[in-house]
Protein backbone atom coordinates (compact mmCIF):
# COMPACT_ATOMS: atom_id res chain seq x y z
CA UNK A 1 0.00 0.00 0.00
CA UNK A 2 1.46 3.34 -1.04
CA UNK A 3 2.08 5.95 1.61
CA UNK A 4 -0.28 8.89 1.88
CA UNK A 5 1.47 12.01 0.65
CA UNK A 6 1.36 14.90 3.11
CA UNK A 7 2.50 18.46 2.69
CA UNK A 8 2.00 21.80 4.32
CA UNK A 9 0.19 24.73 2.74
CA UNK A 10 1.39 28.33 2.81
CA UNK A 11 -1.42 30.90 2.87
CA UNK A 12 -1.71 34.64 3.39
CA UNK A 13 -3.80 36.07 6.17
CA UNK A 14 -4.23 39.73 5.30
CA UNK A 15 -3.12 42.38 4.75
CA UNK A 16 -6.01 43.54 6.90
CA UNK A 17 -6.72 46.20 9.48
CA UNK A 18 -7.49 44.44 12.78
CA UNK A 19 -7.92 47.60 14.89
CA UNK A 20 -5.88 50.57 16.11
CA UNK A 21 -2.72 48.51 15.72
CA UNK A 22 -2.36 49.16 11.99
CA UNK A 23 -2.36 46.93 8.95
CA UNK A 24 -1.00 43.42 9.42
CA UNK A 25 -0.14 40.56 7.07
CA UNK A 26 0.61 37.04 8.29
CA UNK A 27 2.26 34.36 6.12
CA UNK A 28 1.06 31.10 7.66
CA UNK A 29 2.23 27.52 7.13
CA UNK A 30 -0.63 25.10 7.76
CA UNK A 31 -0.71 21.34 8.21
CA UNK A 32 -4.41 20.77 7.87
CA UNK A 33 -5.90 22.84 10.67
CA UNK A 34 -2.66 23.04 12.63
CA UNK A 35 -0.57 26.20 12.31
CA UNK A 36 3.07 25.15 11.93
CA UNK A 37 4.60 28.62 11.64
CA UNK A 38 3.63 32.27 11.28
CA UNK A 39 5.75 35.04 9.75
CA UNK A 40 4.34 38.55 10.40
CA UNK A 41 4.88 41.26 7.78
CA UNK A 42 4.49 44.70 9.29
CA UNK A 43 4.88 48.20 7.94
CA UNK A 44 1.87 48.61 5.66
CA UNK A 45 0.63 52.19 5.48
CA UNK A 46 -2.43 52.19 3.26
CA UNK A 47 -3.26 55.89 3.04
CA UNK A 48 -0.64 56.96 0.48
CA UNK A 49 0.25 60.06 2.51
CA UNK A 50 3.67 60.55 0.93
CA UNK A 51 2.22 60.63 -2.58
CA UNK A 52 -0.68 62.84 -1.54
CA UNK A 53 1.72 65.31 0.08
CA UNK A 54 3.43 65.84 -3.29
CA UNK A 55 0.29 67.56 -4.54
CA UNK A 56 -0.16 69.85 -1.53
CA UNK A 57 1.30 73.12 -0.31
CA UNK A 58 3.60 72.92 2.70
CA UNK A 59 0.97 73.99 5.24
CA UNK A 60 -1.62 71.64 3.73
CA UNK A 61 0.51 68.63 4.66
CA UNK A 62 0.06 69.25 8.41
CA UNK A 63 -3.38 67.53 8.57
CA UNK A 64 -2.03 64.64 6.49
CA UNK A 65 0.95 63.81 8.72
CA UNK A 66 -1.27 63.99 11.80
CA UNK A 67 -3.21 61.05 10.41
CA UNK A 68 -0.10 58.91 9.99
CA UNK A 69 -0.25 58.17 13.70
CA UNK A 70 -3.64 59.34 14.86
CA UNK A 71 -2.85 58.56 18.50
CA UNK A 72 0.06 61.02 18.48
CA UNK A 73 -1.10 63.54 15.90
CA UNK A 74 0.69 66.59 17.25
CA UNK A 75 3.98 64.74 17.65
CA UNK A 76 3.84 64.08 13.90
CA UNK A 77 2.99 67.68 12.99
CA UNK A 78 5.84 68.87 15.22
CA UNK A 79 8.43 66.66 13.51
CA UNK A 80 7.18 67.74 10.07
CA UNK A 81 7.18 71.44 10.99
CA UNK A 82 10.71 71.17 12.41
CA UNK A 83 11.91 69.54 9.18
CA UNK A 84 10.46 72.26 6.94
CA UNK A 85 11.71 75.02 9.24
CA UNK A 86 15.20 73.53 9.12
CA UNK A 87 15.08 73.61 5.31
CA UNK A 88 13.95 77.25 5.43
CA UNK A 89 16.50 78.23 8.08
CA UNK A 90 13.83 79.41 10.52
CA UNK A 91 14.42 79.78 14.26
CA UNK A 92 11.34 79.82 16.48
CA UNK A 93 10.80 82.21 19.42
CA UNK A 94 11.30 80.72 22.87
CA UNK A 95 7.58 80.94 23.67
CA UNK A 96 6.76 78.85 20.60
CA UNK A 97 9.39 76.27 21.56
CA UNK A 98 8.04 75.97 25.10
CA UNK A 99 4.45 75.60 23.92
CA UNK A 100 5.47 72.96 21.39
CA UNK A 101 7.32 70.95 24.03
CA UNK A 102 4.32 71.17 26.34
CA UNK A 103 1.94 70.02 23.62
CA UNK A 104 4.29 67.21 22.55
CA UNK A 105 4.66 65.86 26.09
CA UNK A 106 0.91 65.89 26.67
CA UNK A 107 0.40 64.18 23.31
CA UNK A 108 2.98 61.55 24.24
CA UNK A 109 1.10 60.78 27.45
CA UNK A 110 -2.18 60.49 25.53
CA UNK A 111 -0.63 58.07 23.05
CA UNK A 112 0.94 55.93 25.76
CA UNK A 113 -2.37 55.74 27.60
CA UNK A 114 -3.98 54.01 24.62
CA UNK A 115 -1.01 51.67 24.38
CA UNK A 116 -1.10 50.66 28.04
CA UNK A 117 -4.90 50.35 27.91
CA UNK A 118 -5.09 48.14 24.82
CA UNK A 119 -2.13 46.07 26.01
CA UNK A 120 -3.91 45.34 29.25
CA UNK A 121 -7.10 44.53 27.33
CA UNK A 122 -5.35 41.94 25.19
CA UNK A 123 -3.68 40.30 28.18
CA UNK A 124 -7.03 40.02 29.95
CA UNK A 125 -7.06 43.13 32.14
CA UNK A 126 -10.15 44.68 30.53
CA UNK A 127 -10.56 47.38 33.18
CA UNK A 128 -7.18 48.86 32.26
CA UNK A 129 -8.54 50.26 29.00
CA UNK A 130 -11.37 52.12 30.73
CA UNK A 131 -8.99 53.66 33.27
CA UNK A 132 -6.58 54.77 30.52
CA UNK A 133 -9.28 56.21 28.26
CA UNK A 134 -10.68 58.16 31.22
CA UNK A 135 -7.37 60.06 31.57
CA UNK A 136 -6.90 60.43 27.82
CA UNK A 137 -10.27 62.14 27.51
CA UNK A 138 -8.95 64.96 29.68
CA UNK A 139 -6.05 65.47 27.26
CA UNK A 140 -8.42 65.46 24.29
CA UNK A 141 -10.40 68.17 26.08
CA UNK A 142 -7.20 70.28 26.05
CA UNK A 143 -6.83 69.67 22.30
CA UNK A 144 -10.38 70.89 21.80
CA UNK A 145 -9.68 73.95 23.91
CA UNK A 146 -6.68 75.11 21.87
CA UNK A 147 -7.98 74.33 18.38
CA UNK A 148 -11.57 73.12 18.41
CA UNK A 149 -10.55 69.58 17.35
CA UNK A 150 -9.97 66.67 19.70
CA UNK A 151 -8.17 64.18 17.46
CA UNK A 152 -6.38 66.24 14.79
CA UNK A 153 -5.90 69.79 16.11
CA UNK A 154 -3.39 70.97 13.44
CA UNK A 155 -2.28 73.47 16.08
CA UNK A 156 1.45 73.27 15.33
CA UNK A 157 2.18 75.03 12.04
CA UNK A 158 5.24 75.71 9.92
CA UNK A 159 6.73 78.91 11.33
CA UNK A 160 5.06 78.67 14.73
CA UNK A 161 1.58 77.87 15.98
CA UNK A 162 -1.95 78.33 14.76
CA UNK A 163 -2.60 80.96 17.46
CA UNK A 164 -1.66 81.71 21.04
CA UNK A 165 -2.94 79.70 23.99
CA UNK A 166 -6.55 80.35 25.05
CA UNK A 167 -7.67 81.59 28.42
CA UNK A 168 -8.16 78.67 30.77
CA UNK A 169 -5.48 76.53 29.13
CA UNK A 170 -3.01 76.72 32.01
CA UNK A 171 -5.66 75.89 34.59
CA UNK A 172 -6.80 72.83 32.63
CA UNK A 173 -3.23 71.57 32.08
CA UNK A 174 -2.32 72.12 35.73
CA UNK A 175 -5.43 70.27 36.86
CA UNK A 176 -4.45 67.26 34.75
CA UNK A 177 -0.80 67.27 35.83
CA UNK A 178 -1.85 67.50 39.50
CA UNK A 179 -4.05 64.42 39.29
CA UNK A 180 -2.04 62.25 36.89
CA UNK A 181 0.78 61.03 39.22
CA UNK A 182 -1.80 59.38 41.49
CA UNK A 183 -3.37 57.75 38.44
CA UNK A 184 0.00 56.29 37.41
CA UNK A 185 0.21 54.68 40.86
CA UNK A 186 -3.29 53.37 40.27
CA UNK A 187 -2.26 51.85 36.95
CA UNK A 188 0.73 50.14 38.54
CA UNK A 189 -1.45 48.58 41.21
CA UNK A 190 -4.04 47.52 38.66
CA UNK A 191 -1.67 46.06 36.08
CA UNK A 192 2.04 45.71 36.79
CA UNK A 193 1.49 44.31 40.29
CA UNK A 194 -1.35 42.05 39.18
CA UNK A 195 -0.47 38.38 39.71
CA UNK A 196 -2.41 37.15 36.67
CA UNK A 197 -0.78 39.76 34.46
CA UNK A 198 2.68 38.90 35.73
CA UNK A 199 2.21 35.20 35.04
CA UNK A 200 1.14 35.96 31.47
CA UNK A 201 4.02 38.30 30.67
CA UNK A 202 7.16 37.50 32.70
CA UNK A 203 9.71 35.83 30.47
CA UNK A 204 7.57 36.40 27.36
CA UNK A 205 8.82 38.47 24.41
CA UNK A 206 12.34 38.97 25.73
CA UNK A 207 14.18 41.66 23.70
CA UNK A 208 17.81 42.44 24.45
CA UNK A 209 19.41 45.82 23.85
CA UNK A 210 21.29 44.36 20.88
CA UNK A 211 18.07 43.05 19.32
CA UNK A 212 16.35 46.39 19.92
CA UNK A 213 19.11 48.23 18.04
CA UNK A 214 19.15 45.67 15.22
CA UNK A 215 15.37 45.86 14.76
CA UNK A 216 15.11 49.64 15.07
CA UNK A 217 13.09 49.55 18.29
CA UNK A 218 13.09 52.74 20.35
CA UNK A 219 11.26 54.30 23.30
CA UNK A 220 10.11 52.18 26.26
CA UNK A 221 10.74 48.93 24.33
CA UNK A 222 14.44 49.70 23.87
CA UNK A 223 14.76 51.08 27.39
CA UNK A 224 13.24 47.89 28.80
CA UNK A 225 16.11 46.04 27.12
CA UNK A 226 18.72 48.25 28.78
CA UNK A 227 19.14 51.12 26.31
CA UNK A 228 19.41 54.73 27.47
CA UNK A 229 18.75 56.16 24.01
CA UNK A 230 16.34 59.08 23.93
CA UNK A 231 16.38 61.42 20.94
CA UNK A 232 15.57 64.34 23.24
CA UNK A 233 18.89 63.70 24.98
CA UNK A 234 21.07 62.62 22.06
CA UNK A 235 19.69 65.06 19.46
CA UNK A 236 17.74 67.71 21.42
CA UNK A 237 15.26 69.95 19.60
CA UNK A 238 12.90 72.79 20.54
CA UNK A 239 15.00 73.64 23.57
CA UNK A 240 15.14 70.14 25.12
CA UNK A 241 18.83 70.75 25.81
CA UNK A 242 17.74 73.20 28.55
CA UNK A 243 15.64 70.57 30.33
CA UNK A 244 17.28 68.76 33.22
CA UNK A 245 15.90 65.24 33.04
CA UNK A 246 17.24 61.71 33.11
CA UNK A 247 16.29 58.86 30.83
CA UNK A 248 14.34 56.35 33.01
CA UNK A 249 16.71 53.51 33.96
CA UNK A 250 15.86 50.04 32.63
CA UNK A 251 14.21 47.48 34.93
CA UNK A 252 16.04 44.33 35.96
CA UNK A 253 13.80 41.99 33.97
CA UNK A 254 13.79 41.83 30.17
CA UNK A 255 10.37 40.74 29.02
CA UNK A 256 7.00 42.05 27.96
CA UNK A 257 6.42 43.04 31.57
CA UNK A 258 9.69 45.00 31.58
CA UNK A 259 8.33 47.27 28.85
CA UNK A 260 5.24 47.95 30.94
CA UNK A 261 7.35 48.43 34.08
CA UNK A 262 9.39 51.19 32.45
CA UNK A 263 6.27 53.00 31.23
CA UNK A 264 5.32 54.61 34.59
CA UNK A 265 8.79 56.17 34.77
CA UNK A 266 8.41 57.56 31.24
CA UNK A 267 4.94 58.91 32.09
CA UNK A 268 6.22 60.62 35.23
CA UNK A 269 9.12 62.11 33.28
CA UNK A 270 6.74 63.45 30.60
CA UNK A 271 4.53 64.95 33.30
CA UNK A 272 7.53 66.68 34.86
CA UNK A 273 8.66 68.15 31.52
CA UNK A 274 5.13 69.28 30.72
CA UNK A 275 4.88 71.05 34.08
CA UNK A 276 8.20 72.79 33.48
CA UNK A 277 7.08 73.89 29.99
CA UNK A 278 3.77 75.21 31.33
CA UNK A 279 5.63 77.25 33.93
CA UNK A 280 7.81 78.76 31.17
CA UNK A 281 4.79 79.99 29.18
CA UNK A 282 2.82 82.78 30.88
CA UNK A 283 -0.85 83.00 29.89
CA UNK A 284 -1.57 85.20 26.89
CA UNK A 285 -3.62 88.26 27.87
CA UNK A 286 -7.02 89.00 26.40
CA UNK A 287 -7.95 85.75 24.68
CA UNK A 288 -11.18 84.23 25.96
CA UNK A 289 -12.47 80.79 25.01
CA UNK A 290 -15.88 79.19 25.34
CA UNK A 291 -17.37 76.02 23.90
CA UNK A 292 -19.20 78.14 21.35
CA UNK A 293 -15.93 79.71 20.20
CA UNK A 294 -14.38 76.23 19.97
CA UNK A 295 -17.23 75.16 17.69
CA UNK A 296 -16.85 78.32 15.61
CA UNK A 297 -13.11 77.70 15.23
CA UNK A 298 -13.81 74.09 14.24
CA UNK A 299 -16.30 75.24 11.58
CA UNK A 300 -13.90 77.86 10.22
CA UNK A 301 -11.04 75.36 10.11
CA UNK A 302 -13.16 72.83 8.22
CA UNK A 303 -14.21 75.48 5.71
CA UNK A 304 -10.59 76.58 5.18
CA UNK A 305 -9.47 72.99 4.71
CA UNK A 306 -12.19 72.33 2.14
CA UNK A 307 -11.34 75.50 0.23
CA UNK A 308 -7.63 74.72 0.19
CA UNK A 309 -8.26 71.13 -0.89
CA UNK A 310 -10.52 72.21 -3.73
CA UNK A 311 -7.94 74.67 -5.09
CA UNK A 312 -4.95 72.32 -4.86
Amino acid sequence: MSEIRTETMTVNMGPQHPSTHGVLRLVMELDGEVVQSVIPTIGYLHTGIEKTAEQKKWQQVIPLVERMDYLAAQSNSLSYALSVEKLLGLEMPQRVKDIRVLIAELQRIASHLIWIGTHGLEIGAVSMLFYAVRERELLLNINELIAGFRFFPSYIRIGGLREDLPRGFHAQVTEFLDRFPAKIDEFEGLLTKNDVYRRRTEGVGVISKEHAYAWGLVGPIARAGGSDYDVRKYFPYSGYETYDFKVPPPPKATSTRATVSVWPRCARASSSRARRSAASVPPAPGRATTRASCRRRRTRSTARWKRSSSTS
